[in-house]
């Protein structure tokens, strides 16, 4: 079980991340930034469900989208988005490639694509992030409409990725990947829209 993960985690930046991780690598949390879009904000992943050895390292993927759930007023990257992939290495450090995607023009981005590394230390094993409570996550996974509902597919490569939109408010996007024909993931994850 991926027990080495949960806890508050916090980068260069001086922005932290509180994680909860579950037994099947389920990661739900907040991440609290201080540069950029400041606030809270939902973060929603997946990784191994086995801690990092000597060995290898625990891979992992992360979701942000820089909606506040802070209940601060939203900015002009309130429908930006970040993924986060990378691992949890044997030494400690969360290393994570950052790949922004910008919609709109805030703080010197104009809209595209964005790539940065960020390497993340662990602060405390304290995991309750305070997002617990937000409804959408047990309520029923129930397709609302929006263009990304659907089958998106490379045929060529034999991978499809069945996608909908399950919460409007905070763009969480449900749905499974699969490669010729084998699902190969299923679950929640964060999207812009």
């Amino acid at each position: 079980m991926a027990l080495v993960l949960n806890g508050t985690w916090e980068n260069s930046y001086g922005s932290t991340m509180v994680l909860d991780v579950d037994e099947e690598g389920f990661i739900f949390g907040e991440y609290r930034s201080h540069t950029g879009s400041t606030g809270t904000y939902l973060v929603i992943g997946h990784c191994s469900p086995s801690d990092p050895t000597s060995d290898v390292g625990q891979p992992l993927v992360l979701s942000i989208y820089w909606r506040s759930i802070g209940g601060e007023e939203p900015d002009d990257g309130s429908h930006w988005v970040s993924t986060y992939c990378g691992q949890l290495d044997n030494n400690g450090h969360m290393t994570v490639i950052n790949s922004l995607v910008t919609t709109t023009s805030f703080q010197g981005f104009s809209p595209g694509d964005y790539i940065d590394k960020l390497i993340f230390t662990k602060q405390s094993s304290l995991h309750r992030p305070s997002t617990k409570n937000i409804a959408f996550l047990a309520q029923p996974k129930v397709p609302i409409a929006n263009p990304i509902n659907g089958v998106w597919s490379d045929k060529e490569q034999g991978i499809e990725l069945s996608l909908f939109l399950q919460d409007q408010e905070y763009g969480v996007v449900n749905g499974w990947l699969s490669y010729n024909n084998e699902i190969m993931s299923q679950g929640e994850s964060v999207n812009i829209f």
